[in-house]
C-alpha cells in the first residue's frame, strides 16, 4: 500500500495579486489539496485545476469564492481524475488575503 505524504504547496502572507501555484504528479498522484486563507477586506476567487501539456487547463470544479473572510476549501481528487500538471489558481478582484496556505496530500505513484 502507498504512503500517504502531506506537503505545503503555498505559505504566503500579504496576497495582493493574481497568482498561480503550480506542481507536477509525475512521481506522485495528488490524493487532495486543501487551501487556508485569512482576510479582513478581500474578494478573490480560487479553484484547482489540472493539465496534460502544462497550458491548457481544465478546472477541478467551480471556483470558491473568497469574500471579506477566513476559510478553506478542500478538494478531494481520490481517483475522479488525473493529470501531469496541477495548479492552484488565486484570482484577485479586490482587496488583500492577510495570509493563504495550500497543502497537498499525495501518495507515490506505482
Amino acid at each position: 500500500m502507498a504512503k500517504l505524504s502531506v506537503s505545503t504547496l503555498i505559505d504566503a502572507s500579504t496576497v495582493v495579486a493574481t497568482a498561480n501555484y503550480p506542481f507536477t504528479a509525475d512521481y506522485f498522484k495528488p490524493v487532495s489539496v486543501q487551501a487556508v486563507w485569512t482576510a479582513t477586506t478581500a474578494s478573490f476567487s480560487i479553484k484547482l485545476q489540472y493539465s496534460n501539456d502544462n497550458t491548457t487547463w481544465n478546472d477541478f470544479t467551480s471556483a470558491t469564492a473568497i469574500s471579506d473572510a477566513s476559510g478553506n476549501v478542500t478538494w478531494d481528487i481520490g481517483t475522479t481524475k488525473d493529470g501531469l500538471y496541477w495548479r492552484v489558481l488565486n484570482t484577485r478582484t479586490s482587496g488583500t488575503l492577510t495570509t493563504l496556505k495550500v497543502y497537498l496530500a499525495q501518495i507515490e505513484r506505482t
